[in-house]
């Protein structure tokens, strides 16, 4: 799991990592697996903890491996710099009282576990809207559709209008002076582009 979690952090663009492990040997072939990871012995954990952003705790120790006092003594020369430290371990490795120190953001599993329900909720809510906004567009295409059915029957039906007007407008032509056939026009040709 901590493995995971280093490649994890390492693809997010976190620039410095650094293994500790009860064993050299062991930490040094995980830092190796990560890729650009150090490893550092278990004896440095203190100095280390104290210059460390984000804390990842992985181990199988059967009870903490970090106390409350522990981390009170790392967080006194930090001058109130944020520790993040999230505890991946079963049991855990941290106590929970850690959590309590002012500047100590301590997360564990449980914790990852209602942000990832609550992750999957927002992105189900996101999938009702995405829904209701492809069966709009949906709607809007299939009325575009339809509608290109009917663009050749206004067309005919524009150019009958049309038609009838302009043979109307020849007959009565004949007794009416140009102004008057040019208003006639106009009118007409207003009524036909209403009626189309």
């Amino acid at each position: 799991m901590g493995k995971l979690t280093a490649l994890h952090m390492k693809s997010q663009g976190v620039q410095q990592v650094t293994i500790v492990s009860r064993t050299m040997a062991h930490a040094a072939r995980t830092a190796e697996a990560i890729g650009g990871a150090s490893a550092a012995p278990w004896d440095e954990i203190g100095t280390l903890l104290g210059s460390a952003d984000i804390v990842i705790t992985a181990t199988g120790a059967a009870s903490p491996i970090l106390t409350k006092a522990d981390v009170e003594a790392i967080m006194r020369p930090r001058r109130n710099r944020a520790l993040f430290v999230i505890d991946i371990a079963m049991p855990r490795d941290v106590e929970a009282a850690a959590g309590e120190i002012e500047q100590v953001f301590l997360y564990n599993i449980d914790d990852l576990q209602a942000t990832v329900r609550e992750n999957l909720a927002r992105r189900a809510s996101e999938v009702a809207r995405a829904d209701a906004i492809v069966d709009e567009e949906v709607d809007k295409f299939a009325f575009w559709l339809r509608s290109r059915n009917a663009v050749p029957i206004v067309v005919a039906l524009r150019q009958r209008f049309e038609s009838i007007r302009q043979a109307e407008l020849d007959r009565l032509a004949a007794g009416l002076p140009k102004e008057a056939r040019d208003r006639v026009d106009d009118i007409t040709r207003l009524m036909v582009e209403k009626l189309s």
